[in-house]
């Protein structure tokens, strides 16, 4: 059976934060986020008959509806008010929507699984059903053993399908499957199978190591790749994983033990995309930079991961989204407190680009519940089950859980913590990397080996008590080991 080894000291919600000293980056974002919001709130337009949206441009002709639900996740997700009066006025054109366009149906998903409001679920139920028979396939439907080829934007289109399609398709299934609607566990094995064998050929990346990334057509293998939909695959792997019910690891619910404890099938995959996303990461990407700049912090989010190779991803956003970095200028936020990169395409369009901005910085105000340690060697071990990472979604599904019916559905994260990849030299090092474990309250530690730390890293984690923090670990599969050397 499991073991569960509990180091016990005062718990208060959210005790260490306010402990911390605020970094004045903080600061900068809040303002940044609250120019963005009023900005998005000034373009909102009358169309006629009190009908209240954001369809005002070129795009609108294109995907119609699909800013406005952009606009719409964005507010919502940065802590707008349903009470809002831009909100409340939105919401008739919002709910009568018709299903048309893959995009703005994923989008729209996310809109109405945001606002969790129970009317809404038939509507969640039918955007799913919809996005499940709308998928472009070979031999049967989507989860009927048809084979996925992708999504287009329309259903039944002749055109190919591209995986700009097919990650805010799979980001609505999602989030259909959070508000309550069931989809079939095959339809998310499909999709595995699918953003595993469309990988881009592999190459060999930074200490020899094989990288992959995915290409904009679903089908094509060739080349190495393109950043944005190297971060959607990432993404689209991470969530097919989390959403399959199938029992790789062989687990036995009567013991607690899983023959293969720490074997996940898209681990290789995975790795490879994580690999090709540290060596090529920027967030200027032309002409769909900000459409860049979300699927950066989706790949973050999902992962848990602070760092994505070397680059502490959300900082190194928010400094240039706030004007703070030295190379920021083209993408920092404009007066008016829009975003937008003018000579260029789909980056000059001021309200899509400042909804992707918002929905970045939107990360930084969800309070993070659970950090999960990394303890073992640093060595990237693919497939094989990382010591401190035998059970990926752990974290997720405990924060999920606490989230919504412990904390009456108020949004929680979870982040990796790893002091591997941190500096500890010296005794303020050491100082810096307690305040940032401070952000959350619950230090988690699973495995089957004794941890391995440090004595700096161990400095870390005694101060972290001090201060109030707690450590819960689980000795993986009921591992001795694991609990003496805790």
């Amino acid at each position: 059976m499991r073991r569960l080894v509990l180091l016990l000291v005062p718990l208060f919600f959210f005790p260490a934060s306010s402990r911390a000293a605020e970094d004045p980056l903080v600061q900068k974002v809040r303002g940044s986020m609250n120019k963005a919001i009023d900005y998005l709130k000034t373009q909102q337009k009358n169309q006629g008959a009190n009908t209240w949206n954001w369809e005002n441009d070129s795009l609108t002709m294109f995907l119609p509806g699909g800013t406005t639900n952009l606009v719409m996740l964005a507010l919502l997700t940065a802590g707008v008010s349903q009470d809002d009066p831009v909100i409340k006025r939105c919401l008739p054109y919002v709910r009568g929507m018709d299903n048309r366009h893959t995009y703005v149906v994923g989008l729209h998903t996310m809109v109405l699984a945001e606002l969790g409001d129970t009317r809404d679920l038939n509507r969640i139920q039918a955007n799913v059903d919809w996005l499940i028979d709308a998928a472009t396939t070979r031999g049967g439907k989507l989860g009927k053993g048809g084979k996925l080829e992708g999504w287009t934007y329309v259903m039944n289109s002749s055109n190919p399908p591209d995986n700009s399609n097919v990650q805010y398709a799979l980001l609505g299934l999602m989030s259909g499957r959070a508000a309550g609607p069931k989809i079939d566990p095959l339809v998310w094995k499909e999709i595995h199978r699918y953003y595993v064998e469309s990988q881009c050929n592999q190459m060999s990346g930074p200490g020899g190591k094989p990288i992959a990334g995915w290409n904009y057509f679903s089908g094509e293998k060739t080349g190495k790749g393109t950043l944005s939909m190297t971060a959607a695959g990432v993404c689209g792997l991470l969530i097919a994983s989390l959403e399959e019910n199938d029992n790789f690891q062989e687990f036995d619910e009567r013991t607690g033990i899983a023959k293969k404890c720490g074997f996940y099938p898209d681990d290789d995959a995975v790795a490879k995309g994580l690999r090709w996303l540290s060596k090529e990461f920027r967030f200027t990407n032309p002409p769909h930079t900000f459409y860049n700049v979300y699927g950066m912090e989706r790949v973050g989010r999902l992962s848990g991961q602070r760092y994505i190779g070397e680059h502490d991803w959300y900082r190194e956003g928010c400094e240039i989204l706030t004007g703070v970095a030295a190379d920021a200028a083209g993408l920092a936020q404009k007066p008016g407190g829009e975003y937008r990169i003018p000579g260029t395409t789909f980056d000059n369009h001021p309200v899509n680009s400042t909804s992707f901005a918002l929905l970045f910085m939107a990360r930084g105000r969800t309070p993070i519940l659970v950090s999960k340690m990394a303890w073992d060697s640093a060595a990237d071990r693919p497939g094989q089950g990382t010591g401190w990472n035998r059970k990926h979604h752990d974290t997720r599904h405990i924060v999920e859980y606490s989230s919504r019916e412990l904390f009456k559905k108020i949004p929680l994260a979870w982040q990796v913590f790893d002091p591997r990849l941190t500096d500890l030299g010296n005794e303020a090092k050491i100082n810096e990397e307690v305040s940032n474990l401070l952000q959350s309250p619950i230090l988690y530690m699973n495995g089957h080996e004794a941890p391995k730390l440090t004595s700096a890293q161990k400095k870390v984690l005694k101060r972290y008590v001090d201060e109030g923090g707690f450590i819960l670990a689980e000795a993986c599969c009921g591992s001795e080991e694991f609990a003496q050397g805790f």
